[in-house]
C-alpha cells in the first residue's frame, strides 16, 4: 500500500528537478547579471582614473574599421577576419561596445563550461572570481575565440587561431578523423586569407614583436607557467597533460595543457582555465579564487583608501 504514494513521489521529485537545459538558461541569466554588475564596476574605476580600463579596446579594437587592411592599426597582431567583428562593434560607442561584448563573452564562457560537463556552481565561482572583474577592465578578445569552442570541432580552428594561446590546446583532444578534418578546413581559410589580404603573417609577426616582445610590461603582467617554470618542466608537464587528453579525448586537459607551451598568458586569460578546473576540481578552483581576491582585493581596497586620504 506505501508503494504507490513512494511512486508518486519519486515522479513529482523527478519532474520538478531541474534539466541541464533549465539550468543553462539559469545560468546564462545569471551570467548576463554579472557581466552588468562587472561592467560598473569598470564604468566606475575607470571615471575614478584609478587604473588603466579596457586599455586594449582603446589603442586597438575600436580603431580597427579598414577591413582591407587592419595591419594599418600597429597594434592589431590578429589574422584579418576578426576585422569585421571589430568594425560592427566599432558603430557603438565604446562603453556600449564593451557592454555588449562583455555579455557575448560571460554567455560564450558559460555555454563552454556547460558543454564541457559543468554546472551553474562552477559559473558562479568562474564569474564572481576576481579573475572576471580583471577581464571586464580589459576586455580583451577571448570570447572571439572561445566561439570555436561551441562550433563543430572540424570549424574551430578559425576562431582559435584568432588568438592561439587561448585555447588550441582543445585540438589535443580530438580523433584523429576529426583533426584531419579541423586542419583542412583551417588549410582553406588561411589560402582564402591568403587570396583576400595577401602575406598577412608577416604583418601580424611585425606587430607580434612591437608589441610583446619587445615590449616590457608585458612581461609584468605574464602568467603563463613558461615565465615561471624552467622551459623543460613546463614543457613536460604540457606534453604529460596533452598526452592524457588525446587519449581520453579530453579537451579540459588539452586546453590546460596548452598553457604550459605559451609564451604569454594575461592575467584575464585565465577566466576558462579557472573554470575548467571548477569542473573537474571544484574545491580547488574555490580555493584559488578566494585568495585571488585576498591579494588583489586587498590592493584594491588599500589603493582607494590611500585616494580618499589624498584627496
Amino acid at each position: 500500500m506505501s508503494a504507490v504514494p513512494e511512486i508518486a513521489l519519486t515522479a513529482t521529485h523527478a519532474v520538478s528537478k531541474p534539466t541541464t537545459r533549465q539550468q543553462l538558461i539559469r545560468a546564462l541569466i545569471l551570467s548576463q547579471v554579472l557581466a552588468v554588475v562587472w561592467w560598473l564596476a569598470a564604468i566606475w574605476i575607470r571615471e575614478a582614473n584609478l587604473i588603466p580600463v579596457w586599455y586594449d579596446q582603446s589603442i586597438t579594437f575600436s580603431r580597427v574599421n579598414n577591413l582591407a587592411n587592419p595591419y594599418e592599426v600597429v597594434t592589431f597582431m590578429y589574422p584579418p577576419w576578426a576585422v569585421f567583428v571589430f568594425a560592427f562593434f566599432n558603430l557603438f560607442p565604446l562603453p556600449m561596445s564593451v557592454l555588449m561584448q562583455t555579455c557575448i563573452y560571460f554567455a560564450v564562457i558559460t555555454a563552454v563550461l556547460f558543454k564541457f560537463g559543468g554546472s551553474t556552481r562552477t559559473v558562479i565561482v568562474t564569474l564572481t572570481s576576481f579573475v572576471a572583474l580583471d577581464s571586464a577592465l580589459e576586455l580583451n578578445i577571448e570570447w572571439l575565440v572561445y566561439l570555436g569552442l561551441l562550433l563543430p570541432p572540424e570549424f574551430s580552428g578559425i576562431f582559435l587561431l584568432i588568438k592561439p594561446q587561448a585555447a588550441f590546446g582543445y585540438w589535443f583532444s580530438f580523433q584523429r578523423r576529426t583533426l584531419v578534418r579541423a586542419i583542412i578546413v583551417l588549410l582553406v581559410a588561411l589560402l582564402v586569407s591568403f587570396v583576400l589580404w595577401g602575406a598577412w603573417p608577416m604583418n601580424m609577426l611585425n606587430a607580434v614583436q612591437a608589441v610583446t616582445i619587445s615590449g616590457n610590461a608585458y612581461s609584468l603582467f605574464n602568467v603563463a607557467p613558461l615565465h615561471f617554470l624552467p622551459a623543460p618542466i613546463s614543457i613536460l608537464i604540457g606534453l604529460w597533460l596533452a598526452w592524457r587528453s588525446f587519449r581520453r579525448h579530453d579537451p579540459i586537459l588539452g586546453i590546460l595543457a596548452w598553457l604550459f607551451f605559451t609564451p604569454y598568458v594575461a592575467f584575464y586569460g585565465l577566466l576558462l582555465p579557472l573554470g575548467l578546473v571548477a569542473i573537474r576540481w571544484f574545491r580547488l578552483a574555490l580555493l584559488i579564487s578566494v585568495l585571488i581576491w585576498l591579494m588583489y582585493g586587498g590592493v584594491i581596497v588599500y589603493a582607494l583608501l590611500v585616494r580618499m586620504s589624498s584627496n
